[in-house]
């Protein structure tokens, strides 16, 4: 019983980390295996088996793979000209982009899909006179959808298929999960071409010059310089009476951190005005009266003359080397030859000053440099230039290498001529010998922060199992269903796992699910495999939050929304697939 509470606190604790943020997900999951090695609730090898997991290794092969089709351009290419065939026309336009990033999604990481599609769709929804988050959510939704076709689609279903084998089960094949994640695409996309599109909102985000007003509000720091004349007064007289729009979260004074209520507070020199604003209304402050954005950073550097320079949003993105980094030691002025003006995260309150805030996945900073230094952004593989998407060329001669080893990998595994993971490492491989991927980029490819969440959770899956908490939660799980039958069970069990991968992620919630889900599937007396299907489709089923999925973070900047624009659109998506779900995985896998 011990051994029990032990696991469900670290579960509890786990899940409070995970929904805060206040700790790194990659750090959360070390964390999990050094806390049930400790505990003994493991043993240390199976604590740190995850890392020689062949799904774990699979999954890092499949970042190679699709590094390299990015790389040559062949996605990019065939994707922007997919995309120009709808020449405006909203619908098409929609239906287009959808078809595209799930098609593409079904055999590439959907993340990788999302990354190139994102400056793509923000200039097409400029150039045909529509906002950018009419689009942006629908391309994370169809990722997501294409994902749930295929074995390889995505990380979720190669760590199902792996913990399955782990059990003494088949493993899952090629286009096992095709039949339900083909309906769930198009019932996905009909949706978002009907009820959907009318829910999506109606926001533009910053244009990359000095221009009109948007609503996206920056976090930035706000120094009241010696001899500026409004020293001595108050805030609500000065700087707020100045800049309505401007709000001040709390002022700095030395190390000492002065709370709202602030209209009182008098202004002394040296004081840092922890801020929230516009791009307009930081523009307008910048210089006035000894007024300096960010000075540890810009070092005068920032003057505004939209003749000279210009203004960009950059997403940083999840395997960049920049998370977790400060963005006061993040030396953009020297890197890059631009000054970060200001950050844009969801839902974030100051406890630190910006220069000393991590950066993290999904962040937007807002940088100002001369233009040609903006330019030169479209090259860097550490974050995404939003509004100016990278110049769409014909593929490289290196393309159709590229995709002939996909095709291959691909045929290897359907026809079982060559194991996942060996046929998975064979096209890594065959990809940095073809000169797809540099060797140096392997290893920027890999989203090792994700393998090591992957390998921390899968040591507490592990616990899970051994200490009989997986049993315990499943017969009490049908013991509240008793007597509605095994539909009812399993829908019971989809519903939780979707609840999960909103709160966790997508891979967090499939390896907790995995083990309750076959202990639910024994206490019935049924067959495994429609439970461990519905825990692999509804792990990939975030719709509701920004938070669950990697591709609904890195939209959710890009796209001007709020966090309640993911539960209107998509809690009903949820609902759908939910019912769908329930009596479909049966028809395909019987019980």
């Amino acid at each position: 019983m011990g051994a029990m509470i032990a696991v469900l606190i670290l579960m509890g604790l786990a899940l409070f980390l995970f929904v805060t943020e206040l700790v790194r997900a990659d750090l959360v999951g070390m964390g999990l295996m050094v806390s049930v090695t400790l505990l003994g609730l493991v043993t240390p090898e199976q604590a740190f088996a995850g890392f020689a997991h062949p799904a774990l290794l699979t999954v890092a092969a499949m970042f190679v793979l699709a590094a390299g089709l990015n790389n040559t351009g062949a996605l990019a290419f065939v994707a922007e000209r997919l995309i120009r065939f709808s020449r405006g026309g909203p619908l098409l336009l929609l239906f287009l982009l959808m078809l595209t990033a799930a098609t593409m999604s079904a055999f590439i990481n959907n993340t990788t899909v999302v990354v190139i599609f994102i400056p793509l769709v923000i200039s097409l929804a400029h150039k045909f006179g529509t906002s950018p988050s009419r689009l942006l959510m629908p391309l994370s939704f169809a990722s997501i959808f294409g994902g749930t076709c295929t074995l390889i689609g995505t990380s979720t279903n190669l760590l199902v298929s792996g913990l399955a084998v782990d059990n003494g089960f088949p493993p899952l094949g090629m286009f096992e999960l095709a039949p339900i994640g083909l309906i769930f695409t198009a019932v996905g996309i009909i949706y978002m071409l009907t009820a959907g599109r009318h829910l999506l909102p109606e926001r533009r985000p910053v244009s990359s010059a000095a221009g009109p007003r948007a609503p996206r509000e920056y976090l930035t720091e706000i120094q009241v310089g010696a001899g500026s004349s409004l020293v001595g007064s108050t805030l609500a007289r000065s700087v707020l009476a100045r800049h309505p729009d401007l709000t001040i979260l709390q002022v700095v004074r030395g190390e000492q951190i002065l709370w709202p209520p602030l209209d009182k507070i008098v202004i002394q020199a040296g004081d840092v005005l922890m801020s929230r604003g516009v791009v307009d209304t930081l523009i307008s402050v910048q210089g006035e009266d000894r007024l300096e954005i960010l000075p540890e950073l810009a070092r005068g550097q920032l003057r505004f003359d939209p003749t000279a320079a210009t203004m960009a949003e950059v997403v940083i993105l999840p395997n960049s080397p920049l998370v977790g980094v400060l963005v006061g030691d993040a030396r953009f002025r020297r890197l890059y030859r631009v000054t970060v003006m200001a950050l844009q995260r969801r839902g974030t309150h100051f406890r630190d000053k910006v220069t000393e805030m991590e950066l993290r996945a999904g962040d937007i900073l807002l940088l100002y440099g001369d233009e040609d230094a903006v330019n030169q952004l479209q090259n860097v593989d550490e974050f995404i230039l939003l509004e100016q998407p990278r110049p769409v060329k014909a593929p490289k001669s290196k393309s159709a290498w590229a995709l002939a080893i996909l095709v291959g990998v691909v045929l290897a595994i359907t026809t079982g001529l060559v194991p996942l993971l060996p046929a998975a490492m064979t096209g890594a491989l065959l990809m940095v010998l073809g000169g797809c991927v540099r060797p140096r980029e392997v290893y920027s490819a890999v989203d090792f922060k994700l393998l090591v969440l992957i390998a921390g959770t899968m040591a507490l899956g592990v616990a899970l199992k051994d200490t009989g908490t997986a049993r315990a939660i499943a017969d009490e799980l049908v013991r509240l269903t008793s007597g509605l039958g095994p539909h009812a069970v399993l829908a019971a069990v989809y519903l939780l796992t979707a609840i999960c991968t909103e709160m966790l992620s997508n891979n967090a919630a499939a390896v907790l699910m995995v083990p309750i889900a076959l202990s639910t599937a024994q206490s019935l007396g049924v067959d495994t495999r429609p439970f461990l299907v519905a825990v692999t489709i509804a792990a990939s089923a975030s719709f509701v939050t920004p938070i669950g999925y990697q591709t609904n973070t890195l939209v959710y900047g890009a796209g001007g929304y709020r966090f309640t624009d993911f539960a209107r659109v998509g809690a009903p998506l949820v609902v759908v697939l939910w019912i769908l779900a329930t009596f479909l995985i049966p028809v395909f896998w019987s019980f």
